[in-house]
């Protein structure tokens, strides 16, 4: 059960969410090729999410020029894969991987994808 990282260990860990919102940022600067569609829609995930949801283990550059936020879950490791026009999720399970497309609402989250979340992501403790 791997996630599609390349080197994990190269990737900035993170254990907020305002560590992941600086995760963004320091992808950004480093990574002229990112489109502000992808760090805008990086961003509002993170605002979506810091209050529904664990933060990720990890936020990195994806396999495109995108921003990849990284779950290492113990049954099922989750990953998003941040794109300018949509979001795709990754669930990994029994040597398989499922992937879900959902197109990005510019102006409010998207439906899809927090019904995908509230299935898969862990909510905070306390």
């Amino acid at each position: 059960m791997t996630s599609r990282s390349d080197d994990p260990s190269a990737s900035p860990s993170v254990s907020t969410w305002i560590e992941a919102e600086a995760a963004i940022d320091r992808l950004a600067s480093k990574h002229p090729e990112l489109s502000r569609g992808v760090i805008d829609n990086a961003k509002a995930f993170v605002r979506f999410c810091q209050t529904r949801y664990e933060p990720p283990g990890v936020v990195s550059y994806g396999y495109w020029p995108t921003i990849q936020l990284v779950w290492h879950l113990k049954d099922n490791p989750i990953e998003i894969e941040v794109f300018q026009d949509h979001y795709e999720f990754y669930q990994f399970f029994d040597g398989e991987t499922a992937i879900q497309h959902v197109d990005a609402c510019h102006g409010s989250f998207p439906e899809p994808l927090k019904e995908l979340l509230n299935r898969a992501l862990p909510r905070p403790q306390g």
